[in-house]
This record gives C-alpha cells, sequence and structure tokens, in this order.
C-alpha cells in the first residue's frame, strides 16, 4: 500500500547547493553525463503512442493522458540531474518525468496556457497530474510554442531544484512516499536482516545492512505495530513482536521520460540525465565528518580551558605563597584577600565543586571511551587511532576540498569562485573561518593549485585555528 507523504515547499533553500554548469550544448557534457538513445528503451503506457526518430521522439496521446519512459534499470535513481528540449504540438501542457515508481512519479510541467511552470505527482494508473502543495504558486515563464523550450530538474533528497532555458527559477521541497511493510520477527538477533533504528533530530531513521530487505538506508520511520511517537518502545517491538507492520516514508527512485496531456503532442530531443547518488552520497559523509571535527574542537577548547583555569589558580596559590612568607591565606583569614579576587566566599567554593566535578565527569567518559574502543578495535589498533596524524576524518576533509576547488573551476560567477576557493584553503589547512586566512599563505597555495603542485601545509602555530 502506497500514499504520499506531505511536506512544505519553500523557494529559499541555501543549506544545500546542487551542481550548476552553463548551457550544455556549448559547455560540454558534465561529468557522469548520458546521452539519452531515442530509438531505444522507451515504453509508452497504454492510450498514447511513442514515435522514435533520429535526433528526436514524439509522444502522442488521445482521451487521456499518458507517458513515455526510458526503460533502463540501472537508470532507476533517486539522485538525478535530467534535462531535455521539448516542443508541444498540441494541447496545452507536457513535462519531463522523473522518479517514476511502481505507482507514482513528478512531473516538470510547462503549461502553454498559463505560461507556468510546477512540479506536479502523477500515478501509474490513470496519468493525471495534482498540484504538490497548494502553499508555493507554480512559477512563470515565457514559452513560444514554436519554439523548443529547455528544461531541467535536480534533485537530491528531498530538495529539487527547476531550471527552465538555463535559467533556475526556484527550489522545491518535495514529498516521500509512503509505503507499509511487513518483516516477520528475525530469530537470531545479531543478524542484520533485523532493520536498525536511529533517531536524527526528531525522526526515527531506518539504516539498513547489505543483508537487510525492505528497509533502507534513510527511510523515515513513521510506525511500528501501530506505536508512533515513542521511540523507545518502537526499538523495543523489533525484538520482541512475532511480526513487524511498519509505516515509513521515502525518497524511491525511479525512471525519467516525458509526459504529455490529454489530446496533446509533444516532440522531446537532447534528453541528458546525470547520476548524482555518488554527489549525495559525498555531501552527507561530508556533513557527518564536518560534525565530528566540530565536536573534536569543541572538547579541544573545552580542555584548554580548563588547563588555563588550572594554570590561573596555581598561579594565585604561589602568589598569596611568597607574600605571606612561606604561609597561604586563605579567604576566610584575609579579607583584604577575598577583596582582590572580586568573589566572595560562597561563590568561589561554588564555582570549585563545579570544576571538581566536570573534571570528574571529563575523566570518567575518557576512560569510558577508551574501553570501548579498546573492546571493539582492539587495544593496538586503538593506540594507533589515537596516535594518528592524518586519520580517516583528514582525508575525508581532503576529498571534500578537492571537490570544492573542482566547483570554483566551473563557478559562474567572481563571488562563487572565490567562495569555493577559500572553503577548499580552508579545509585543506584546517582553517574554522573565512577571516582567518592570511592573504600570503592563500596565494602561495592558490598558485601551486594553478601550477598542478601539492600545497605545503602550514606549519601548526597560535593564530587562531
Amino acid at each position: 500500500v502506497l500514499g504520499i507523504h506531505e511536506a512544505s515547499m519553500s523557494r529559499t533553500i541555501s543549506d544545500v547547493q546542487v551542481p550548476e554548469d552553463s548551457d550544455s550544448d556549448s559547455a560540454g557534457r558534465r561529468e557522469n553525463e548520458l546521452e539519452l538513445p531515442i530509438v531505444i528503451a522507451w515504453q509508452e503506457s497504454p492510450g498514447v503512442k511513442w514515435f522514435p526518430g533520429s535526433r528526436h521522439g514524439q509522444l502522442t496521446s488521445k482521451k487521456r493522458p499518458g507517458i513515455a519512459l526510458y526503460q533502463d534499470a540501472q537508470l532507476a535513481i533517486a539522485n538525478l540531474d535530467f534535462e531535455a528540449k521539448l516542443k508541444v504540438l498540441e494541447g496545452d501542457s507536457a513535462g519531463l518525468v522523473f522518479r517514476a515508481g511502481h505507482m507514482y512519479y513528478f512531473v516538470l510541467t510547462m503549461d502553454l496556457s498559463r505560461q507556468t511552470l510546477d512540479v506536479r505527482q502523477g500515478n501509474m494508473k490513470y496519468h493525471d497530474l495534482k498540484r504538490m502543495s497548494s502553499e508555493v504558486a507554480p512559477m512563470s515563464i515565457s514559452a513560444d510554442p514554436r519554439k523548443w523550450a529547455r528544461l531541467r530538474v535536480t534533485c537530491l533528497g528531498t530538495m529539487i531544484s527547476i531550471h527552465f532555458n538555463n535559467e533556475q527559477l526556484g527550489q522545491l521541497v518535495a514529498p516521500k512516499v509512503v509505503v507499509y511493510v511487513v518483516l516477520p520477527r528475525v530469530m537470531n538477533q545479531n543478524s542484520r536482516a533485523l532493520p536498525l533504528f536511529e533517531q536524527e533530530g526528531h525522526l526515527l531513521v531506518g539504516h539498513a545492512g547489505e543483508d537487510a530487505f525492505l528497509v533502507y538506508h534513510r527511510d523515515e520511520i513513521l510506525e511500528v505495530n501501530g506505536v508512533s511517537d515513542d521511540f523507545a518502545k518502537m526499538k523495543t517491538m523489533c525484538k520482541s513482536c512475532e511480526q513487524l507492520r511498519i509505516k515509513l516514508a521515502r525518497i524511491e527512485p525511479g525512471h525519467v521520460g516525458v509526459w504529455c496531456c490529454a489530446q496533446g503532442s509533444v516532440k522531446i530531443r537532447d534528453a541528458r540525465l546525470t547520476d548524482l547518488t555518488m554527489y549525495d552520497t559525498s555531501l552527507e559523509h561530508g556533513k557527518q565528518r564536518m560534525q565530528e571535527e566540530e565536536g573534536r574542537r569543541m572538547q579541544e577548547e573545552e580542555v584548554r580551558r580548563e588547563q588555563q583555569r588550572v594554570t590561573k589558580v596555581t598561579s594565585v596559590t604561589f602568589a598569596a605563597f611568597d607574600s605571606t612568607g612561606g604561609v597561604i591565606m586563605s579567604p576566610s583569614l584575609s579579607e583584604s584577600g577575598s577583596k582582590s579576587q572580586g568573589q566572595p566566599e560562597e561563590q568561589q567554593l561554588e564555582e570549585e565543586d563545579l570544576d571538581k566535578r566536570y573534571a570528574r565527569k571529563m575523566a570518567r567518559g575518557a576512560e569510558e571511551s577508551r574501553k570501548v574502543g579498546q573492546r571493539v578495535l582492539g587495544e593496538a589498533k586503538f593506540e594507533a587511532m589515537r596516535n594518528m596524524e592524518h586519520g580517516p576524518a583528514h582525508q575525508q576533509k581532503l576529498i571534500i576540498a578537492k571537490k570544492y576547488y573542482e566547483r570554483a573551476l566551473s563557478a559562474v560567477s567572481e563571488v562563487e569562485h572565490k567562495q569555493n576557493l577559500k572553503m577548499a584553503f580552508c579545509l585543506e589547512n584546517d582553517y574554522d573561518s573565512h577571516d582567518q586566512i592570511p592573504p600570503d599563505e592563500f596565494q602561495k597555495w592558490l598558485d601551486a593549485k594553478e601550477e598542478g603542485t601539492p600545497s605545503q601545509q602550514p606549519s601548526t602555530s597560535p593564530r587562531g585555528r
């Protein structure tokens, strides 16, 4: 049983950047781009006719709308960049189909009568379209029915970016497909066929191993055996119930193609598809690595502050020792000493108690982490990883820095070019902010990049990293 999980839509998504490029006819192909042949592998729905040609194909409908899909099992993907040129011969609307699954699909719809562009959702039975949300109005365009129009859609997760004639019009958040699955109880609790759950914010997300089935990576678990909003109980049911009936929302992969309205006809040519699965995965991994690095930096900052506090207390203690000829004066014995500290005795005792409790908590957490790491990885491997100078997080940062540098080379504006270069420099050289970049080091790094030689890593020094 399938349904639609409604989500809000917005044109102002700024936390995810999609790969941009200029006119593909003049700029050449993007990486992993595939030009879809017109003469083979296209399959039309009942009630419509598909006429393949040498340079373009034509889809014609009569009483009901319909679609023609490019049927390649390896190209049933969810994260994609799909573009093509369309020319409407009859009727008032046509569009590009993407994420066409078992029962539902999405269409980037061009309406010539209203001069609008919109993303709509269709079903495999009737092929009629409906708006995904009434909160966002269709985007205005200027389309000439006598000319070819270039449509392009980019999908990364739930984010959809819309282009018309090489101009980006906006970004939307697409709904997920709701699916009900039934799983038998797995007697061996160590089997990876049992779905795993991980709480991310307010969501419960499924994580599956290579032997898992029906529950996939990044599926949003909505309900388990009628229980929702109780994460602990939902996870317990997976181990105790004889059968699991799981309601989940997912981004369903699918095929691409073309859609035509009832009693209409449309031509399509220059259809090109780019698989962005690896790009989306690298973004996810990069986000996780950056979060890990941020946590590590915060922990190091806390340790540094604790060391400064201890140093300050030690300095004050020795100063009091020297000024009294070998006797350490407590605030209770010297009123002037307490005034020089500027704090009441009760407040000093409270802060000292808080510092002691914090130090004990840090020591206890570090000892538990060390024991878990040695038990999972082994003592020798764990110590080697702790003393590793350039570990997996460092290597992942270099990969992300390389992608930023490549995006800087293909940027279409000077602002985007400089921003991507600074991001690449910060990741390679462990800077936290663009404001901390020394101009001379940045220029040397840029010259080395342009010459094709590896840049020199700057020496570690206290400059606000």
